[in-house]
């Protein structure tokens, strides 16, 4: 078990340097700092509260926004739990930008919280349903790219939103 989980580790390493080194650009440098943004805390809830106060579906407004709330507070207490430290705090050869970040990496909370809205928007407007998973996916990329999260908080956090919009859907 430990030589599995060894590999694990070695994929999950060897993952977060090929993007944050290998797929490297200066285009990219310029735009994945403005893309992980739009996971964060202040956009996610601003979007959330604009669903709740504009939108003609005002139900949809809810279910996002209970999402969101459920997947965060998962996200928080995980956080706590398994105090991951980030990579760049214990790997030298992975190139950190300048974002804010709190001290623990996993699992991720953009990641999370992108594909939490995501999902539920999904499941309500299916129409525009690769769109949403193409932005959440590209904020989950960009926390690898930007060098702040390996590949499996990103997964953890797609995992958590996934089951806190199931579970939203299924109760709203």
């Amino acid at each position: 078990m430990k030589r599995f989980t060894n590999k694990l580790i070695i994929g999950d390493v060897y993952l977060l340097w090929f993007i944050n080194h290998k797929v490297r650009c200066n285009l990219l440098d310029r735009i994945m700092p403005f893309i992980t943004h739009l996971g964060g805390a202040i956009f996610t809830i601003t979007f959330s509260l604009s669903l709740l106060i504009f939108g003609n579906a005002n139900r949809l407004g809810w279910k996002v926004a209970f999402s969101l709330s459920l997947s965060h507070l998962i996200v928080h207490i995980v956080k706590r739990k398994v105090n991951r430290p980030r990579p760049h705090t214990v790997l030298d050869t992975i190139e950190k930008f300048n974002v804010p970040i709190c001290n623990y990496s996993f699992p991720s909370g953009h990641t999370t919280a992108a594909f939490a809205i995501a999902n539920i928007l999904a499941i309500n407007m299916p129409t525009f349903k690769f769109i949403f998973a193409g932005i959440a996916s590209l904020i989950a990329i960009s926390r690898m790219y930007l060098g702040v999260h390996y590949p499996s908080d990103v997964l953890a956090g797609l995992g958590i939103a996934t089951v806190s919009s199931i579970v939203t859907q299924h109760f709203l």
